[in-house]
């Protein structure tokens, strides 16, 4: 006897309450995630104090956002991840990902482990503001690989961001 899968619409908030893969439904909670039972296309992704989630694919979150709080891990293992905004207060492990953020990017009061990665900032329907902490290692405020493309709109930096020196 199988359960039929969920068929609520996008644009839930998807809590995590385990550590566990992104695409396993029992990293996240049935009262608040969508399709599927993971976050998915314009979902907002939440990962929890003293969860780890760790990607096992590429992500496309459209016009959701993803929340780390403080306590949590996000960890790409090298995959894409596309989204709206980041709210960082907790740790991003980005590999050597291609990092997508069609808004703001807030990383002020967590730790971005850049590794190779790259992160672009599309500034999508608008100017937005990249912000990265003023106190402690230097390393929570760099990008190892940062692309502006932004077209007419504006992207505005706040605190240390800096990018760290080519390695060819």
């Amino acid at each position: 006897f199988a359960l039929p899968k969920r068929t609520e619409a996008a644009g839930n908030t998807c809590q995590s309450e385990a550590s566990g893969n992104w695409n396993n439904e029992a990293t996240w909670t049935d009262a608040s995630c969508g399709v599927g039972g993971v976050p998915g296309i314009d979902d907002n992704a939440v990962i929890n104090n003293t969860h780890t989630v760790t990607m096992t694919g590429a992500v496309a979150l459209g016009t959701g956002s993803v929340t780390v709080n403080v306590g949590g891990i996000l960890t790409t293992s090298n995959n894409s991840l596309s989204f709206t905004n980041m709210s960082l207060s907790g740790t991003l492990n980005a590999g050597s990902s291609v990092i997508t953020v069609g808004g703001n990017w807030d990383s002020s009061a967590g730790t971005f482990t850049y590794g190779t990665s790259t992160v672009t900032m599309t500034a999508t329907g608008g100017n937005k503001t990249l912000t990265t902490p003023t106190s402690g290692s230097s390393y929570t405020s760099r990008f190892y690989n940062l692309t502006i493309s932004s077209g007419a709109n504006k992207v505005s930096f706040n605190t240390g961001t800096s990018i760290a020196p080519s390695h060819a």
